[in-house]
């Protein structure tokens, strides 16, 4: 659910009208350029909201943002340590 609400987002998001949908789980995001700078914190944003959760900028610096698998890690152990 995680994974299917993130790649939703981001090609409501970021690739609009583009054809995103070969998004994989294990894509690069931010590493790739995909994201840039101002996309990943709206991605944050974005994250905290849904889900209920905080991430802080360690988050971000260790790559847990980098793929849909990724994030649904983080988000999975975010979740459980609130």
């Amino acid at each position: 659910m995680v994974k299917e609400n993130v790649r939703a987002y981001i090609q409501r998001e970021f690739f609009r009208g583009e054809a995103a949908n070969v998004l994989s789980d294990e894509q690069a995001l931010v590493t790739s350029g995909l994201l840039d700078s101002v996309a990943t914190l709206k991605l944050v944003l974005y994250l905290e909201e849904k889900f209920d959760i905080f991430i802080d900028t360690s988050d971000i610096a260790d790559g847990q943002l980098d793929t849909l698998n990724s994030i649904e890690a983080l988000v999975a152990a975010k979740r459980v340590a609130s």
